[in-house]
């Protein structure tokens, strides 16, 4: 029987993400990583030009090129994203036993945590997921939600926001709130 992930929004903002693999499915995964705050530790035999470009910035810390059961002692999440299945597997089962979560690129189904196919429009992120049955799946449909979610929705939840929060201010003990803003 297929795992059953439950869906969740987290803030990573300065959370020890250690991502073991430099290659297309690493790099995208740190990008996202980086982009939401997080602290990426890598372990990468080679890197793209763009991972290079990182790493000599100080945005990611290159523990080196093989990865070792002690990178994990500094990692809030793991991401296994290597072309190798055995070593995503043995990383996936080294962080379940120290009580991480773990993302497993090759086999999303034996890691603890999926990444869904996912786009922000300002205040408004969508994400989809096939529980990692069909990444490829959860991309198209991605790709059909984005277009029926155009960029108005982000000035459109801003601007609710903000009128939130003002009609919030003036009748804070007002109980039709929630119908209000609905």
């Amino acid at each position: 029987m297929a795992a059953k992930f439950y869906p969740m929004f987290v803030s990573l903002e300065g959370k020890n993400c250690l991502v073991v693999g430099g290659g297309a499915v690493g790099e995208r995964k740190i990008r996202k990583l980086l982009e939401h705050g997080a602290t990426v530790r890598l372990v990468a035999r080679e890197l793209s030009g763009q991972l290079q470009d990182q790493v000599a910035s100080g945005h990611i810390n290159l523990l080196g090129p093989v990865y070792e059961d002690r990178f994990l002692d500094q990692a809030d999440l793991v991401f296994a994203a290597t072309s190798d299945p055995e070593l995503n597997r043995r990383i996936a089962e080294q962080a379940a036993r120290r009580g991480l979560w773990c993302n497993m690129a090759t086999d999303p189904q034996l890691g603890s945590l999926v990444v869904p196919a996912s786009f922000e429009r300002g205040p408004l992120t969508i994400a989809v997921s096939t529980s990692g049955m069909s990444p490829a799946a959860a991309a198209t449909i991605r790709g059909i939600l984005e277009r029926q979610f155009g960029g108005a929705w982000s000035l459109y939840l801003t601007l609710l926001g903000e009128l939130r929060t003002a009609i919030k201010a003036k009748t804070p003990e007002h109980s039709d709130h929630q119908e209000l803003f609905r």
